[in-house]
């Protein structure tokens, strides 16, 4: 077993250390120095994004590897990656046989190369937002690789070393490119309120914030959107996103409270959120609004956002501000009402155990 992490101009040397740290974990446990992976390049030295120059273990044939890892890297630096015919014509050589992962862009260099990646790595483009994201990307992926290479006990005992999510947390993630957005994302509904957000809009990010933290939920979202256009598709599109994502980590929704209603006040605005992951899509939005904007945001768009939510997480969503004065202060209170509404309904009752929540006995 010969694994090797390839180098090439302008690659994210933070996917590289990630990659390597998980399968030096994975070597001690077992005891097996093949799982330690070799850098290859097509030269000695390489430079990774920042500039930084890295020294490759070998520069070599690659048919000689049955694991090929292609890290990430900047857009400019995959443009010119993929105008160069001869590290494309190099990534051509590999073996038929060998097991290749990318980072998701970089899926375009194997296939520029004729080779079709058994996985790749759903990534996101900023450095802050790395170690989160990779718990659920980068070793997530790495954790299926080692599984099909060694042993569970290895791959149990490298997730638990790095604090990886267990299989009892619900946890998601995608990535979803439209002509107008592309945003990366992930959601672990057991997660400890912590969040790593980037859409371009502050205001936004400010509200998604409170999701995580009053959800007790983990969130990453990485979006690039036409925001030149103008808010609108950006925050659609990542209601439909969060939306997609809640479904995926509930599951089949075996165990859970399945309904919650939570009043969330803040000064002298008071907000009631009710919530049904009874697989239907349902939204009812009351909420007076005192001017147009709230935050840079239209705000007519936020009644699209939970009514993209409840579309595709497959649930009844009522939304009610009774009274309010202050925009703000309304939309804040809906949001810190909505995460503990969707943290409440989502929580396994020990009574049900195994059982759907519903007389119908399915969802």
């Amino acid at each position: 077993m010969k694994i090797g992490i390839l180098l090439y101009e302008g690659f994210s040397a933070m996917d590289v250390a990630a990659m390597q740290e998980i399968l030096r974990l994975a070597a001690a446990e077992q005891q097996n120095e093949q799982l330690i992976p070799v850098l290859v390049a097509q030269q000695a030295q390489v430079k990774d994004r920042s500039g930084f120059v890295t020294t490759a273990d070998e520069t070599a044939d690659l048919t000689a590897y049955d694991v090929l890892l292609l890290p990430g890297c900047s857009t400019q630096a995959l443009i010119k990656a993929l105008q160069q015919s001869d590290f494309i014509n190099w990534l051509s050589g590999i073996s038929s046989s060998a097991i290749l992962a990318s980072a998701d862009s970089e899926a375009r260099l194997w296939s520029a190369a004729g080779k079709k990646p058994d996985a790749w790595l759903l990534m996101v483009q900023t450095e802050k937002t790395f170690f989160t994201a990779a718990n659920g990307n980068v070793m997530g992926m790495l954790l299926k690789l080692i599984a099909r290479i060694s042993t569970a006990e290895t791959q149990k005992a490298v997730q638990s070393t790095l604090s990886l999510p267990s299989a009892m947390e619900r946890t998601a993630q995608m990535q979803r490119r439209t002509a107008e957005t592309n945003i990366s994302a992930m959601l672990n509904l057991d997660g400890t309120g912590k969040s790593q957000l980037n859409s371009g809009i502050p205001f936004l990010d400010h509200m998604l914030h409170q999701i995580a933290v009053h959800g007790m939920m983990d969130l990453v979202v990485e979006a690039q959107g036409d925001l030149e256009v103008d808010v609108h598709h950006t925050l659609e599109d990542i209601g439909i996103v969060l939306g997609k994502l809640t479904l995926e980590a509930l599951g089949n929704r075996k165990g859970i409270q399945r309904c919650a209603s939570t009043r969330v006040p803040m000064d002298e605005s008071l907000a009631e959120v009710t919530i049904d992951f009874s697989g239907r899509a349902y939204c009812i939005f009351e909420v007076e609004w005192h001017q147009p904007e709230i935050g840079g945001i239209p705000a007519s768009l936020f009644k699209h956002f939970f009514e993209s939510f409840s579309v595709q997480a497959a649930c009844n969503l009522h939304i009610r501000v009774p009274y309010g004065a202050d925009d703000h202060h309304q939309i804040e209170a809906i949001f810190k009402s909505f995460a503990r509404a969707v943290d409440a309904a989502s929580q396994r009752d020990p009574r049900r155990q195994q059982q759907i929540p519903s007389s119908k006995g399915v969802l």
